[in-house]
């Protein structure tokens, strides 16, 4: 991709997603990730896209049983990741969010650390310039 501000071709760099909204509700994390892709030359963003992550915490083992129980959210990160494909002009990339995300029942007091990943191939993000 041409970047406008460089003006030049350049790859992809790879800044952390940002996270959006993280709640739990229902027992179901929902946690929306923005992932950029920008100009590895000069940092301007080139693309993005926002990432809907869920997960049913009453999958998880030993899952807390509490009536009526509240969880919040204690610490949450994302790591971008990237994988491939296909080989040769075929070549799909994708990129995509690595979340974890540490929950806490506010009655029992325990703690979870769920950890889940999502992506998106490249040629389906917004394009930004």
């Amino acid at each position: 991709m041409r970047c406008p501000d460089c003006n030049k071709f350049v790859s992809y760099g790879e800044p952390d997603p940002e996270i959006l909204s993280s709640e739990v509700e229902d027992n179901q994390l929902t946690v929306d990730v923005r992932v950029i892709l920008d100009c590895s030359e000069c940092g301007t963003e080139l693309k993005e896209t926002t990432l809907t992550i869920e997960k049913d915490l009453t999958e998880i083992d030993d899952f807390c049983d509490c009536k009526n129980a509240e969880f919040e959210i204690v610490l949450e990160s994302a790591i971008l990741y990237s994988r491939s494909e296909g080989k040769g002009r075929g070549t799909k990339t994708f990129y995509g969010a690595d979340i974890e995300v540490e929950i806490k029942c506010s009655k029992c007091g325990k703690t979870y650390i769920i950890k889940e990943a999502k992506d998106e191939q490249a040629s389906c993000f917004e394009e930004l310039t």
